[in-house]
């Protein structure tokens, strides 16, 4: 569908809808995705004629008969003009899976062991029913699934791009080459084990089972570490301390990866919750030992020996795990009963906070005054989520990115609607302080800046790219994006000062996750990282000086963050704070 462009369409077995460019929320492959309404969505082929030339709408209906709930297949054909266009199918709430990688947010979450164990169970629970009804997965790569985890209950997972199932004489030959079973004859059920194998055991662990360090092969070798079977279970191999223990993986299902990934055996996946017999720690994958000089101080600057913490917030405020917020000046409880996507800013007297709140945007004033109560403000404009820049808040409203205004009189605190930037809120996912949308396949970053200013900017080098992770600093932005060989690429993009255009540069990263802090500079910012154990990045984007500090102290378990200009990071619950010596 052109941009501009309005389009009405006859659901088949559903209802008529009109389509516009605010439905609009992703394009990719062979057309792109609308969200037609709150319990549906509308797949739009850019090829129609291919399309039916292909016989798709009888593919169609071939996959509406695989009935599971977390299948979010075809339902119906898309009409326009009595000739089908696409499909529609039930939408799913959700985020891709990279972010339930990484260890910092499955800790703002609270997605545990636990909750690994139930998403899965329901992934092998999928294939099975794809399996039962003819079909194979063929590439269930990390970004073909959506997990939804609202802290309550048990987390939901749901495949998408279902369409690119292969069943009866309509095969497939595309996969992610990180996923694709290299001893295998073509796409079958085996071969989908083997790839929905290497997807949860990045659940579990944070790392590919073919990466991690390992001498006679480079870090590009991860196919020729695929082919002959060198897996994390390897002796020999060395990982990050990021990475989370293999050996915690439920018995069963541990035995199974690795006479998988190890030694190229092939069969059905195992449930997590199946009975197995305990693997022994004996071949335990080794840590990298960090050799460097002691060239940095840590100091611990809090911990709660009954909760831990879970967030930062610039303003000098953490959230802990039970809902609480903390004033690191203090070390006293400010607040509570918070959720795990509130955002903090500190305002006149006190601090601010915006969530969302049984589906309503909410806010709250909290005052210094030791008898000051945490105040609910009133606030009318309906949201969809809070976005928070540095010490800025934003609503993401129906149609656009309203930034939030302040005010302490004498009745109370109040806030107002204030400035707001034309978003298309469906194609646009939001980040730390920089939204990113996709605009029928042309890539846009939503950008706030300098003082009370926002702007939307074309990146062209993000085009064909799904971007995972993001953070935004005083002129410089950090993306982590997957491409379409299952590749993770980190782009940082150094600004004018008024955001009219950018510096670009690429590289890519083992990493699904940003693990940086932007401390903010005058003339912008300083980007402190820590990409393996033993080193600490420093980099000043304003001038490219670049400079790393070795301490054996470092780790990559360490979740960096910032208060005013100081580099703090959590560790085990706690936060500390580093600098030079």
């Amino acid at each position: 569908m052109a941009k501009g462009k309005v389009l009405k369409v006859s659901l088949e077995h559903h209802k008529d809808v009109v389509l516009t460019d605010q439905n609009h929320i992703a394009t990719g492959g062979e057309g792109s995705v609308y969200r037609a309404d709150v319990d549906t969505v509308v797949k739009v082929y850019a090829d129609d004629q291919k399309m039916r030339h292909d016989r798709m709408p009888e593919k169609f209906r071939l996959l509406a008969n695989i009935n599971h709930p977390h299948i979010a297949g075809p339902k119906g054909l898309a009409i326009v003009g009595g000739q089908p266009i696409g499909y529609w199918a039930p939408y799913v709430e959700g985020m891709m899976l990279p972010p339930f990688f990484t260890t910092d947010h499955r800790q703002q979450v609270g997605f545990g062991d636990k909750e690994t164990n139930d998403a899965v169970h329901q992934m092998r629970e999928i294939a099975l029913a794809a399996h039962g009804g003819g079909a194979t997965l063929v590439d269930p790569n990390e970004l073909n699934w959506l997990l939804y985890w609202s802290g309550k209950g048990k987390p939901e997972v749901s495949a998408i791009d279902v369409d690119a199932w292969a069943i009866d004489q309509w095969g497939a030959s595309v996969i992610m080459p990180s996923i694709r079973d290299y001893h295998a004859n073509g796409f079958t059920s085996a071969s989908d084990w083997f790839s929905v194998g290497i997807v949860t055991f990045q659940l579990y662990t944070g790392i590919h089972p073919y990466k991690g360090t390992l001498d006679g092969y480079a870090r590009k070798d991860l196919v020729k570490r695929m082919q002959d079977n060198k897996s994390v279970f390897t002796t020999g191999v060395r990982l990050n301390a990021a990475v989370r223990d293999p050996y915690k993986i439920p018995s069963s299902l541990l035995d199974w990866y690795i006479a998988t990934f190890q030694n190229g055996e092939r069969s059905e996946m195992p449930s997590p919750f199946a009975v197995g017999v305990a693997v022994t720690a004996a071949g335990r994958v080794l840590r990298v030992v960090t050799s460097g000089q002691g060239a940095l101080i840590f100091e611990k600057i809090f911990a709660d020996s009954q909760v831990k913490v879970v967030r930062m917030f610039s303003c000098g405020v953490v959230l802990l795990s039970d809902g609480s917020l903390v004033d690191l000046s203090t070390k006293q409880r400010i607040g509570g009963n918070h959720s795990t996507d509130c955002e903090v800013v500190s305002v006149e007297k006190g601090w601010l906070v915006g969530e969302m709140k049984g589906g309503s945007v909410a806010f709250s004033y909290i005052g210094k005054s030791q008898h000051q109560k945490e105040t609910p403000i009133p606030f009318q404009t309906a949201g969809q989520r809070v976005v928070r820049y540095e010490n800025r808040l934003f609503v993401v409203a129906s149609q656009s990115l309203v930034e939030i205004s302040f005010f302490l009189v004498a009745r109370g605190p109040l806030i107002s609607a204030g400035k707001a930037v034309d978003v298309l809120v469906n194609s646009t996912r939001w980040f730390d302080g920089i939204g990113v949308t996709d605009a029928i396949g042309a890539m846009f970053i939503v950008a706030p800046f300098g003082a009370g200013l926002c702007r939307t900017v074309r990146v062209k080098e993000l085009d064909g790219l799904r971007p995972i992770a993001a953070r935004s600093g005083n002129g410089f932005i950090s993306i982590i994006a997957a491409d379409k060989n299952g590749d993770y690429r980190k782009i940082e993009l150094t600004m004018k000062p008024d955001y009219s255009g950018y510096e670009y540069w690429s590289g890519v990263t083992d990493a699904q996750s940003l693990n940086i802090a932007l401390v903010p500079k005058a003339a912008g910012c300083v980007q402190v990282a820590i990409v393996e154990d033993g080193k600490m990045d420093v980099y000043v984007p304003t001038n490219k000086q670049q400079r790393s500090v070795t301490d054996r102290m470092i780790t990559t378990d360490m979740i960096l963050g910032v208060w005013g200009d100081k580099v703090l990071y959590i560790k085990d619950g706690a936060v500390w704070h580093v600098r030079m010596k």
